[in-house]
Formats: C-alpha cells, sequence, structure tokens
C-alpha cells in the first residue's frame, strides 16, 4: 500500500484472475482495464475490502505483518557493505539475518530491496509447501524504504511498459531485484492476498517489527563486513574496511 495510506481497493475476478486487495488506482488499472466481468471498491480498510472480495467478515482474518529492513554502511562508496533482514515475530524461526551479495552493488536501496524479495521467497515457499494453512490467509509486508514504495506504487509499471527502462530511456536500478520482486508477488497472490505498506523507520514511536528487522538487518551488515574483509575486500576500499573492523575489537 502507499505510505501513509487509508485507502484499500478490493477487486473480484481482475486481469490473470486476480481476487485481492491493492493499495492504488495504478493497481486498480493494471488489475481491471479491459477486463470482462471484474469489479472493484473502494474502502478505508484493508479487513472491509478483503470482505468485499471473498465475502468474509471484516475481522475474521486481520493480515499478519512481515517486516523487513535493509542497512548499509559507506552507501554507495567502494567500501559500502550491507545487509538486510526479515522478522516475522519472536523466536520465529523463518526470521532471516543475511549479507548483501559481495558481488553485487552495495547500497541502502539494494538491502530494502532485497529483503522484500527475501520475506516473498519465504512466503511462496511456505505456502506451496501447505497451501491449505495458508490459502487466502493476507499478509502485509511493512518497509520503511520510500524508495521501495515509490518503485512499487510508481514506477515499475512504467518500467516493465518501457521494457525495463527509466521513463527517460535510462537502465533501471536493481533491475534484477525488481524484477524478482514483481515475479515473487504475481506468485504469492495465487495463494493468498498481500500487500506492501510503508512504516515510519526505527525511531522510539516505530513499530516493535520495524525495530527487530533493523536489529536483523544491522547484523547482516556486519556479516558482510566481515565477509569482505575475509575475501580481500575492495583493492581502494579494504584499508577503511580493516579500520572499521579493528574499531568493533
Amino acid at each position: 500500500m502507499g505510505a501513509g495510506s487509508d485507502t484499500f481497493y478490493g477487486i473480484r475476478h481482475g486481469a490473470d484472475g486476480f481476487c485481492g486487495v491493492v493499495g492504488t488506482l495504478a493497481e486498480v488499472d493494471r488489475y481491471t482495464k479491459a477486463v470482462r466481468g471484474v469489479s472493484w471498491k473502494k474502502f478505508s480498510t484493508y479487513q472491509e475490502a478483503r470482505a468485499f472480495v471473498f465475502g468474509e467478515n471484516p475481522g475474521q482474518h486481520a493480515p499478519r505483518s512481515v517486516y523487513t529492513d535493509g542497512a548499509c554502511a559507506n552507501n554507495g562508496k567502494r567500501a559500502a557493505y550491507g545487509g538486510y533482514g526479515v522478522y516475522f515475530g519472536k523466536d520465529d524461526p523463518r526470521n532471516l539475518t543475511e549479507p548483501l551479495d559481495p558481488d553485487c552493488k552495495q547500497t541502502n536501496n539494494r538491502a530494502e530491496l532485497q529483503a522484500l524479495v527475501a520475506a516473498l521467497q519465504i512466503l511462496l515457499r511456505e505456502a506451496e509447501q501447505a497451501p491449505e494453512a495458508v490459502l487466502f490467509r493476507p499478509a502485509a509486508l511493512k518497509t520503511d524504504s520510500k524508495y521501495c514504495m515509490r518503485g512499487i506504487n510508481e514506477w515499475i509499471a512504467g518500467w516493465k511498459q518501457n521494457g525495463w527502462k527509466t521513463k527517460h530511456a535510462g537502465d533501471v536500478k536493481n533491475r534484477d531485484l525488481w524484477e524478482q520482486f514483481d515475479t515473487l508477488l504475481a506468485q504469492v497472490r495465487l495463494f493468498h492476498p498481500i500487500h506492501v505498506e510503508w512504516v515510519k523507520a526505527h525511531r522510539k514511536n516505530s513499530e516493535h517489527g520495524n525495530v527487530e528487522a533493523d536489529r536483523l538487518a544491522s547484523n547482516g551488515k556486519e556479516r558482510s563486513l566481515r565477509k569482505q574483509i575475509t575475501k580481500g575486500g575492495h583493492r581502494k576500499g579494504s584499508r577503511t574496511l580493516k579500520r572499521q573492523v579493528s574499531r568493533r575489537r
């Protein structure tokens, strides 16, 4: 859903059989344009929109929240290192903390997007292994990344129409992850409704899950630092990396 959005759209019998809840008119257009027999309606709560789609009591299924976060030090520089985290709940075995792939550019935006991709991979694997337990159970992916939210709500539809080029014909940054995200989101939606929403970044008044996802992402970032030092680091950034490791000892 869009950042700070209080609007939800329930869609029945949309494109490719889509039935679910979305958060923007752009998504409504994507699933309803030139589709016969489709119906959709605007609501102020997710539960009401879901009830419209699946004919349920609005309080029957509150969406489960999955928090994602990314972290990167020296963002975008030669000596950058990043990690990401996914938080399902206290002591949940699905919780994840990982370093970014050392062979890819280390940026905060990439870490944030990788976290969303990882969460979708977990949800899809779970649904494929035991679909009867999770079918139609709604999920909310929660991120504090405005980059990810803008990509989802404003940019990705245009990128796809332009052959994965920006409106100025430039290359889409992190295209590999955006394509993974788009494919995985469609696959997960075959099993149950899912949406992405923005939350305030890890502050005193933030949601607890976001704070925990940040902790997991920070742990992944530290693993990335040690991994790069083990490999010898970047040619021009290895000294910086080694200094940062020594400060932590």
